[in-house]
């Protein structure tokens, strides 16, 4: 089964915390005075998908790619074989407790026949139920291979794709981006949902709060962007690998 054994350092999750808003804050800003387009497909956004969601082809659905589907097969194939494979393992703990204990009452069983008690059934007992219990251990345990091989070649698979999607990716953003309708300066501003207030007749104590809040919230919008990225590493792997 594929396994995620990296716990994130706190020096490296405050570092991310912090690090992250100013370096996008320093991108965006750098974008805006050599007047990029920054409503169009990005190359950028692009790998940030296939880096932390890829997995399920979210980079594939953020290039109008349906092919992205074809991700999802294998990531519910390998949270089916982990299920399973969590149950074999289960009923793996269960047989082998109860092989310990068969064997355990054999012993016990075969002592006092030796001791002059009629204790022969109770001892024949014990054996079909130790042969029942160690067949079940065996199917068991080739059970938690399989599944583990299934889940392990579904990785490989999604693997491939994005070693195969990263090469290709610049390729299809050019694309995408040479399909795109070209916006004029004035239908950027008309759409965008983040006009300044023009705050320069104001006084300078008034200047200085606005200018606070702007770099106070650019800096949280940002920062919420790694930190859902933290997050969402940490759920997936703990409960998908």
């Amino acid at each position: 089964m594929p396994e995620l054994n990296f716990v994130l350092p706190h020096w490296l999750y405050w570092t991310g915390l912090l690090v992250f808003p100013i370096i996008a804050w320093a991108l965006v800003q750098r974008a805006r005075r050599h007047g990029t387009e920054l409503h169009r497909t990005n190359l950028g956004v692009g790998y940030l998908c296939l880096i932390t969601s890829g997995f399920v082809g979210m980079h594939r659905f953020y290039v109008k790619s349906w092919l992205g589907v074809l991700y999802i097969i294998p990531f519910l194939a390998i949270i089916f074989a982990n299920v399973e494979s969590r149950d074999a393992r289960d009923q793996i703990s269960q047989f082998n407790n109860d092989v310990a204990n068969y064997e355990f009452k054999i012993e016990h069983f075969t002592q006092r026949i030796e001791n002059g008690y009629d204790d022969q059934a109770k001892l024949e007992e014990a054996q079909t139920a130790l042969a029942e219990s160690e067949e079940q251990y065996v199917e068991a345990q080739e059970s938690q291979a399989l599944w583990e091989q299934v889940a392990f070649w579904a990785a490989v698979i999604i693997l491939i794709g994005l070693i195969l999607d990263a090469i290709l990716l610049p390729g299809m953003i050019r694309r995408l981006r040479a399909d795109e309708p070209d916006y004029t300066p004035d239908e950027v501003d008309a759409a965008s949902s983040q006009k300044e207030i023009d705050l320069s007749h104001e006084p300078a104590f008034y200047r200085a709060i606005g200018a606070v809040s702007k770099w106070s919230g650019e800096f949280v919008a940002y920062w919420a962007v790694i930190a859902v990225f933290v997050y969402y590493y940490e759920v997936i792997a703990r409960y998908i690998f």
